[in-house]
């Protein structure tokens, strides 16, 4: 019941507002290949979720024999980070 709800508050800013911008600057398409219905649909799926910090994520593979070759954080802000594994037993 909940999802219905948010999708419909969120269609003035993801259909009116974005969609006006990225059609004055030139972007319609996504830079994911995705419609902007897709787009909205697969950023309210995503709550809620649950958050690891980079520590947990290292060492969850580490015991899985994976040694982190990088991990780029994005600190304090909302974003992604990301990481680079590399298998090191089989």
């Amino acid at each position: 019941m909940a999802r219905p709800l948010l999708v419909l508050v969120h269609c003035p800013y993801l259909f009116g507002a974005r969609f006006a911008v990225r059609a004055l600057s030139g972007r319609l398409m996504l830079e994911r290949g995705m419609s902007l219905w897709h787009d909205m649909i697969d950023w309210l799926g995503g709550y809620p979720f649950e958050v690891a910090k980079p520590d947990a994520i290292v060492a969850f593979h580490r015991e899985r024999g994976f040694a982190a070759l990088r991990v780029k954080t994005c600190g304090r802000r909302h974003g992604c980070n990301e990481f680079v594994f590399e298998r090191t037993r089989r």
